[in-house]
């Protein structure tokens, strides 16, 4: 028990090491063979992430992803966590633009459930046009009494008042639409849901490329209504 213990324990170390891929990792991948091979390891792995409050998402070849189990737990991570001197419409937009990038990547469900289909590299201009888009037609909904744009009012104002972007200025900051895409963008890539391609300072020049780590995000744990609300206006 002791050894299965210790494998259960060196397999959610390897999962919380956002960097650690089986691709590069001999343990990571032979720790992975003995759970599936294992049922007793699998029991063991289960018990120990509900003490830790975590979760288990999926689990195959490409990795172990595990999630909080709950909003309280020490491995939550809250919008006000990541950018704790932002107001509650640059919270709300900031949020906006985390789901306008995974529109672009998923804009359909279809995309989402099939593990053998790849999303298309993106770029910043695709996400910046995709957000300007969809604060352009909820601020052109007037007197709508749609529940979703009422309750996304603060982020899609903030956003349609911006400028696209503000030259010479913070790469990354809210004061511009492209700025508001670069904070959600570094933060996706901080925590491994998205990697970036080609230098930073070539601009648009940079893909990005979602990870198998926010297909099951969107999957599992994003809430449906509105993700499927912001990806309808998205493509609209």
């Amino acid at each position: 028990m002791d050894n299965q213990n210790s494998a259960a324990a060196r397999l959610i170390y390897r999962a919380l090491n956002l960097s650690a891929t089986p691709a590069n990792d001999v343990e990571y991948r032979e720790l992975l063979a003995r759970y599936r091979a294992s049922p007793e390891l699998q029991q063991v792995l289960a018990q120990i992430a509900e003490g830790m409050e975590l979760m288990v998402l999926d689990i195959s070849e490409r990795g172990l992803i595990i999630a909080p189990a709950r909003k309280e737990s020490r491995f939550s991570i809250r919008l006000g966590d990541l950018r704790k001197n932002l107001s509650e419409d640059q919270r709300v937009a900031l949020a906006l633009s985390f789901l306008a990038i995974c529109a672009v990547f998923y804009p359909t469900t279809a995309l989402i459930e099939d593990d053998s289909r790849f999303p298309m590299p993106a770029t910043l201009a695709m996400f910046r046009d995709t957000l300007t888009g969809l604060s352009g037609r909820m601020n052109a909904l007037e007197d709508s009494d749609d529940y979703s744009r009422e309750e996304l009012r603060p982020g899609w104002s903030y956003i349609h008042s911006l400028p696209t972007s503000i030259p010479q200025a913070d790469r990354a900051s809210p004061n511009s639409i492209e700025g508001l895409v670069r904070m959600a963008l570094n933060y996706l890539i901080e925590y491994g849901l998205v990697n970036n391609v080609g230098a930073q300072d070539e601009g648009e020049a940079v893909e990005y490329t979602a990870t198998h780590r926010l297909r099951i995000q969107l999957r599992e744990r994003t809430l449906p209504r509105l993700f499927d609300y912001v990806r309808s206006g998205a493509t609209a």
